[in-house]
This record gives structure tokens, sequence and C-alpha cells, in this order.
């Protein structure tokens, strides 16, 4: 659940972080025990309201909570009308073409490779959601129980659609491999971050995605992005890989306004071969 609770939370803050002037939030209590995004966003508005005896003008601004409106609030109310002629400018009457200003550097957005098969395709993303979920956690702890994991995925319908325990050994093997034990063996690096989330400017578009794993060792700074590609082979990963060669470059531009003065190193693993492919 604290994997799911994870990924939900990204995914909350792409969205909130995608408003460029204005950011509308619609949303009612669900009935069940988790509140999910809207229990987040609902205790910060919470947070924010001033204390008693505070001065509302030091607090964080409050738009407009309410539960429960009164019908008589909900009707439409007549607008007084104006003999007046009004004069608009005919700029302000035409439609206003607005570039997208944003790249999304998520691997959705940026692959190519994909089953001819749609419902295949679709049990291939499910498929990759929870093995970085499996990798996330055999990064932090190699010793952990596919048991302890399985009890802990919050979304049960996967245990039927997948299988997972093979996807499980699938991960546990690349932890376990020893030519990528300078990725995983804590004595090979000072520091490591698991799903970091990355935003920048990049010239005058706003850059944005997740990075899998960063590994940190004196100067020098390693970009390790998971690929659960179940068709890749030793011979089609160069291929493959082609289509994120932009997405990585990016990642390491972010990385780099990090840690100016490190080397900074960009690696694919992929999960099915058991190989590694470097930019």
């Amino acid at each position: 659940q604290i994997f799911e609770n994870r990924g939900d939370t990204n995914l909350l803050y792409v969205a909130l972080t995608r408003a460029k002037q204005l950011l509308y939030i619609s949303g009612s209590e669900p009935k069940s025990i988790d509140l999910g995004w809207y229990g987040k966003i609902f205790k910060a508005f919470e947070s924010g309201k001033p204390k008693q005896g505070e001065d509302a003008e030091d607090q964080p601004l409050i738009l407009t909570t309410f539960a429960n409106p009164d019908k008589q609030e909900l009707k439409q109310k007549q607008v007084q009308t104006t003999d007046r002629e009004i004069n608009i400018a005919k700029a302000l009457s035409q439609p206003l073409n607005i570039k997208s200003q944003n790249i999304d550097i998520s691997p959705s957005q940026q692959a190519t490779h994909f089953y001819r098969d749609a419902a295949a395709d679709a049990d291939s993303t499910k498929r990759g959601i929870v093995m970085h979920q499996m990798l996330e956690q055999l990064s932090r702890d190699p010793k952990a129980s596919f048991s302890t994991f399985k009890r802990a995925l919050q979304n049960k319908t996967l245990q039927d659609e997948l299988d997972l325990e093979k996807d499980w050994n699938e991960c546990q093997a690349i932890v376990s491999n020893a030519k990528f034990e300078s990725y995983f063996n804590t004595v090979s690096f000072d520091k490591y971050y698991n799903e970091v989330p990355i935003q920048f400017m990049d010239g005058d578009k706003m850059v944005y995605g997740i990075i899998d794993r960063l590994l940190v060792k004196d100067s020098h700074t390693t970009i390790i992005d998971y690929k659960t590609h179940p068709y890749a082979t030793a011979e089609n990963i160069p291929s493959i890989a082609a289509d994120y060669k932009k997405q990585m470059q990016l990642y390491q531009k972010g990385v780099e306004l990090l840690w100016p003065k490190h080397t900074v190193k960009s690696v694919l693993i992929f999960t099915a071969p058991s190989e590694e492919y470097c930019f």
C-alpha cells in the first residue's frame, strides 16, 4: 500500500503542477475509508485556515469550500440587463491559439514500441506499473519477500490478471545480478533516490517526469530507468532504446542543473533479458 500511495501522490503532484495560471479543484468526499487525493487536498485546505487569534492575512489563501449547499444557492441568479451598449475590442473576441509549453518525458509519452494487440499492450502497461513497484521495494530491501509485496498490493484484481510471482522473480534477478552490483549494492554509491519527480525549464518549455532511480557517488551521478518490455531481447534493445534517447537527454539536463559539476551518466535496464543500455 505504501507503493500505491506513493504512486498516487506522484500523479497528484503532476496534475497540480500542470496549471499555468489558475487551478480549479472539484471533488466530493468518498464513501470509502481511504480518501485518496481528496483527503490530501482537504487536509491542505484545513491546515491553511487561520487559527483562532491569528491574522488571516498571514495565512495561506483559501478560495472556497462548502458542503451540502442549499438548493437555493444552486439556482442561477438573474443578471440585470442594461441599455448601455458595450463595445468589445475585436482582438478580445478572437479565440486564443495557445501552444503547449510543457514537455512530458514520462515513458508512456516517449515510446513508439507497442504491441499491435491493444489488449496485450494494456496488460503490458499494468505489468510495467507493478514491476516498477517491485523494483522500488527490492532496490531498498533486496531481501524483501514476494508474499509481503503481494499482501501489500492494493489492487487485488491484478493478482488474477498478471503472473505476479514470475514478474517478481524477474525483478529479483535484476537486483541480485552481479553485473548490476554498482547500481544496487549500497557500498557502491554515497546516496540513492527512488521515484524522483523532476521539473525544470528548458528554454521556454516546462519539462517534467519521474526518474526511477538516481545514484550519487563522489562527483558522479547515474540516472537509471527501468524498461519492463516483455518482448525485449539483446538483439532489439538498441532499437527500443532509440525511442528513449530524448527522454534520457532531458533527464540528464535536469540532473545537471542540480549537480552542475557532476559527471552524469544515464542507463536503461531491461528486465526481460537482464541487459543494460548506456547513453
